[in-house]
């Protein structure tokens, strides 16, 4: 199966701190196309791999599904020391 990264994201609601908000939608390195969690959670589903990379390192965080504890479903990245390769910290994305 394909391994993707995740190159930016957007999360609702928008202007709030990010232990408030969820990430709906991502795009990938080498496409312009967003993604919502639906449909990245449907292609780990099927085996696909989804990461983010460090800009200043290079070192990659594997991303997962997440329910959050308010029942949402989402994505988070694997916490490591790097903060830039947090999904979090991504640049947003503007699709939605």
């Amino acid at each position: 199966m394909a391994k993707y990264v995740i190159r930016c994201t957007d999360q609702t609601p928008i202007g709030v701190g990010h232990d408030a908000a969820h990430i709906v939608s991502v795009a990938l390195e080498g496409s312009s196309q967003c993604y919502s969690v639906s449909q990245v959670s449907q292609w780990m589903d099927e085996g696909h791999t989804f990461v983010t990379r460090s800009p200043s390192t290079g070192r990659e965080a594997d991303v997962r599904k997440y329910r959050c504890r308010c029942g949402y479903q989402t994505l988070r990245s694997a916490p490591d020391a790097v903060r830039d390769n947090n999904l979090d910290n991504l640049p947003k994305c503007n699709c939605t």
